[in-house]
């Protein structure tokens, strides 16, 4: 990883254009000066993007900054010292350690103008954390290609400012987002918000939403996208995303949400990523159904992805639909070696999967779905699709006892390395702590190794690693579940804060 994120700095540093201009920016700078140097350099970012041209950058020292808005083909890096003389030599933002005097700090809203259509506008390497009175953390005007890398954005919502919702980024075209993390978002702020004007597309690799809030209003959830009529593409890939909370009232426009939302028409990929620890409540007297994970309207692929301990609870009317992993409406979708352990719904119609029942089902494949305890409301069946009984579809599949090992040859143990032992998102610290520590992959002798869909090689789409990276299919048959066994490289560790 390290390797990689490396090459990705480099790549970066040879992109900047070489005849482009580089400002400077500190806090010791003064606005006269010419920013062509660390010794000459500007006080404020802004008055360094208003000598700038299209392709040139910013270069920003550690210390604290007020807002700016950026014209399109400008490029924004920070995390400098004052000395360098290229981007790959600034240190990497350490997540753990956001102090003034270790990063560079932004403190009011980052505005982008689209200046000519389609053009790149890099932000790299700040802290912004934007107060209440802001209403945007990041806001993308028009038609500019985002790139946010190497960011740390918490925006605390806690009020609504002329009764609109806050965002962390508000965008309606092409946003890329890699190596950031969301955090502390709270109360009545979205983290990310696409609202596709014409085709739009988000892409999120190896980030973070964690520890945010969204109560009372519809739209309010880790990751929201909105826009009927309009096409957009989404892509999440290596994420996590834990410990959210989201609210809706039934008086606000509530249909449809969760911790991933999407409406509309698009296509949505969710590949490799740990969607852990959520919890959705849906308030008041409505029929309008929801989930602890997932909800998509569009269509919608989720390969190698952990689904563990979310948990949802509707108090509506029996009419909706509560799904504690994934709710999916087009026929198109498909959901492949993905674990779902421990989740539950305090709701009469809850259920794991659920397909909508205009739609065939749409193909669910070599899924480990699994709780070791039942949540007291949580409906007994595991796929749903209300066109035909309750009960779980499909053919070749393993019903896996509820203890999770033990030495009785006639039963099918799962064999998680250290599960959990409860359903649904923490209540405690003591719950925090095990979620924290649990090891879904499988260990010797489960049930679910070399036991998945034989034809792994016939299917439409077929993934060469599991959620570690490792090597898939590495037995004779590809495993049940995200992760295929032996484990070949340490896992990743789950990291939020307490």
């Amino acid at each position: 990883m390290k390797k990689i994120l490396f090459l990705f700095v480099l790549l970066t540093a040879y992109a900047l254009n070489s005849s482009a201009t580089i400002y400077y920016v500190s806090n010791s700078g003064n606005n006269n000066n010419n920013g062509l140097s660390w010794n000459t350099s500007k006080r404020t970012i802004q008055s360094a993007i208003d000598s700038a041209q299209r392709g040139d950058s910013v270069f920003v020292s550690i210390g604290t900054y007020g807002g700016f808005t950026v014209n399109s083909g400008v490029h924004i890096y920070g995390g400098f010292l004052g000395y360098e003389s290229h981007l790959y030599q600034r240190r990497p933002l350490n997540f753990g350690f956001l102090s003034n005097n270790t990063c560079t700090k932004i403190q009011s809203a980052i505005y982008t103008i689209n200046t000519g259509s389609r053009i790149n506008t890099n932000i790299d390497g700040l802290v912004i954390d934007v107060n209440n009175n802001e209403r945007y953390a990041i806001k993308a005007d028009g038609m500019p290609i985002l790139k946010i890398n190497n960011c740390y954005i918490s925006k605390n919502g806690t009020t609504t400012i002329n009764g609109a919702e806050q965002y962390g980024i508000y965008m309606t075209y092409k946003c890329f987002v890699n190596n950031t993390k969301f955090e502390k978002c709270c109360q009545y702020c979205q983290v990310i918000r696409l609202e596709a004007n014409g085709f739009a597309s988000l892409s999120m690799t190896n980030c973070q939403i964690l520890d945010c809030r969204f109560p009372l209003y519809a739209t309010n959830q880790a990751l929201s996208t909105s826009g009927d009529g309009y096409a957009y593409n989404i892509s999440l890939q290596d994420c996590l995303i834990a410990n959210n909370t989201s609210y809706a009232n039934s008086s606000q426009d509530v249909a449809n949400n969760a911790p991933i939302t999407t409406k509309g028409h698009g296509n949505v990929d969710i590949f490799n990523c740990k969607i852990i620890n959520n919890r959705y409540y849906l308030s008041g007297s409505t029929s309008s159904s929801c989930s602890g994970g997932v909800y998509s309207l569009a269509k919608t692929r989720i390969v190698n992805s952990l689904f563990a301990n979310n948990f949802a609870n509707a108090n509506n009317s029996a009419n909706g639909v509560v799904a504690v992993g994934t709710y999916l409406y087009n026929s198109s979708s498909l959901i492949q070696n993905c674990t779902y352990v421990n989740n539950a719904a305090a709701h009469p119609n809850s259920t794991k999967i659920y397909t909508h029942y205009s739609y065939n089902s749409c193909p669910i494949y070599n899924n480990l779905i699994y709780d070791t305890l039942k949540f007291s409301h949580n409906a007994n069946y595991t796929f749903y699709n209300s066109r035909k009984s309750k009960t779980m579809l499909g053919t070749g599949n393993i019903i896996l006892d509820t203890i999770n090992t033990g030495s009785d040859s006639a039963k099918n143990y799962v064999r998680f390395v250290r599960p959990t032992t409860f359903a649904g998102a923490a209540t405690n610290s003591a719950d925090s702590i095990a979620i924290f520590q649990a090891d879904w992959h499988l260990d010797s002798g489960s049930a679910c190794i070399d036991a998945g869909y034989p034809y792994y090689n016939t299917l439409t789409y077929q993934d060469s690693t599991d959620l570690d990276g490792n090597h898939r299919v590495s037995g004779g048959r590809v495993d049940i579940g995200a992760y295929e066994y032996p484990q070949a490289d340490a896992p990743q560790q789950i990291v939020w804060s307490q």
